[in-house]
């Protein structure tokens, strides 16, 4: 698409609204969903549940948002519009209910809801910016999801402060209400999917590009899907973990909440800036190498929490935690776009976001069992250290296969 076409409602370029409401949803949902570092011993306080069974919440929520498969696909086939609105609703009463649980199922089918919810987000929302843009999708992707980074900063510490005067309940209930009244009122600026069709496909090039690519059957089939699937799914492991254990670490070794929840703020500054940063890299140099230099620096972030022997330790570790998180994560939808193209881009990033959604729902209780079992996050932190590391293995291999794909074209056209 070319952004500079106006929008003959809002009398700027269509292209950037659907930026906007993108940022602006994941803002909210990402944002909401990593309060529960926060949340979590006041729950574990109020049921005596040990960090496992806690963690298993969060867990369980990442494991259902395994059907962005489904919503991959519905979003391909119904547009973002619609599902936005479904999204947001089910995120809204998901909160609004967990200030009414009083046990352990409760939480699971609660959480449940918000899990869909956000599923119906993250992957609709970014691959309607991938469609909206064929140049520069590293940076609109990138500005797109600092939204996130930008949630996971300002909501943490906004809750601890919430919780300590009201209450973790009450602080549930509004969060609910105002996802749920937001979320909706925004997906109105997204058009009907016969009219974004009507836009994204005006052109010759643009239709063809719309058609042009792999069919889920076909992609599944590919080594580069598994690939690039176990890439993700190491990702969302060790990030997930760390989101959701590193406040309760910090409390536990005497760091006051408070403290330790301003962790999330540096964690959210980096996340933030290297999704618009590395967005721009990728763009100039190429996706892969901008995935690559993300995981290195998440080595080194590992290596500092390790060894942090104060805040000012954590707070280095924070920034390069913070720098994995948003340079991978804003290189995900473009890459597959590159490597599987428009056809069915919907659908395979869902796909693979399952992947992510699977190593997330595996790494929190995986942290908190080893926590339970050894009194100390000692070795469960050296463990997230294999799952940082891991990737720059499988990313070496997928440029092998790019490189020799590459050459074997060149051989082919002489």
């Amino acid at each position: 698409m070319n952004p500079a076409s106006p929008n003959p409602r809002f009398k700027i370029p269509y292209g950037y609204i659907v930026v906007a409401v993108a940022t602006f949803n994941l803002f909210l949902f990402l944002g909401s969903q990593y309060t529960f570092g926060v949340f979590f011993k006041p729950l574990a306080d109020e049921f005596g549940w040990q960090a496992a069974t806690t963690s298993s919440t969060f867990s369980l929520m990442m494991l259902v948002q395994m059907v962005t498969i489904v919503m991959g696909r519905v979003n391909d086939k119904f547009g973002t519009r619609l599902v936005l609105i479904v999204s947001g609703l089910l995120q809204g009463v998901g909160y609004f209910l967990m200030a009414r649980v009083t046990s352990l199922w409760q939480t699971y089918l609660f959480f449940g809801l918000t899990a869909i919810g956000v599923s119906g987000g993250f992957v609709p929302l970014l691959s309607a910016v991938v469609r909206a843009f064929d140049k520069r999708r590293g940076l609109m992707t990138g500005l797109a999801s600092a939204g996130a980074a930008a949630g996971a900063m300002v909501f943490p510490p906004i809750a601890n402060w919430l919780i300590a005067i009201y209450g973790w309940r009450e602080c549930y209930m509004m969060l609910g209400i105002g996802m749920g009244a937001l979320s909706v009122a925004s997906a109105f600026l997204i058009k009907r999917k016969k009219d974004n069709d009507a836009i994204f496909t005006s052109t010759a090039p643009q239709l063809a590009a719309s058609r042009a690519g792999y069919t889920l059957r076909e992609a599944l089939s590919t080594r580069r899907f598994w690939l690039w699937g176990l890439t993700i799914f190491c990702l969302g492991l060790f990030v997930n973990a760390l989101m959701v254990h590193v406040v309760p670490h910090l409390t536990s070794i005497g760091i006051a909440a408070g403290a330790a929840a301003t962790i999330f703020i540096a964690v959210g500054i980096t996340n933030a800036s290297s999704r618009v940063f590395m967005g721009a890299v990728a763009d100039r140099l190429d996706l892969l190498t901008a995935t690559l230099i993300s995981y290195a620096v998440g080595v080194v972030s590992m290596v500092l929490l390790i060894t942090a022997s104060g805040m000012g330790g954590y707070y280095l570790f924070a920034v390069g935690f913070g720098f994995v998180f948003g340079g991978v994560s804003v290189t995900h939808s473009p890459i597959i776009a590159e490597y599987f193209g428009m056809k069915s881009h919907g659908t395979i990033f869902g796909c693979t976001s399952a992947c992510y959604c699977l190593g997330s729902a595996l790494g929190p209780f995986l942290l908190g069992w080893i926590y339970d079992i050894s009194g100390s996050y000692y070795f469960g932190f050296w463990m997230m250290m294999f799952f940082a590391l891991a990737p720059t293995v499988l990313i070496y291999i997928l440029r092998r296969e790019k490189q020799s794909e590459l050459k074997l074209a060149e051989m082919k056209s002489i």
